[in-house]
């Protein structure tokens, strides 16, 4: 899944985990992300953002109910899922 993030440049952030709380309560947890590791402090560019690819145990389709919720060192950020 593709992810943008969007921080305050030439500031640090860390991603310790992140998980997609489906619309039928199911939890499924992300087993990698590439652009930044889990659980190690990066540096934010200067426009602030940050495109990564965070791997999920193949599923089915996401939808409109489901939470994209990335867990950082600063707390949760939640997001609904949309889809292009």
């Amino acid at each position: 899944m593709s992810v943008s993030l969007l921080g305050v440049p030439h500031t640090s952030a860390r991603i310790d985990s992140a998980q997609i709380h489906r619309g039928d309560g199911d939890i499924m947890r992300a087993s990698d992300i590439d652009g930044v590791d889990f659980q190690r402090y990066f540096q934010w560019e200067d426009d602030g953002i940050i495109n990564v690819e965070v791997d999920f145990p193949l599923n089915k389709n996401y939808g409109s109910a489901d939470t994209l919720i990335v867990y950082t060192v600063y707390g949760p950020y939640r997001t609904n899922i949309t889809i292009d």
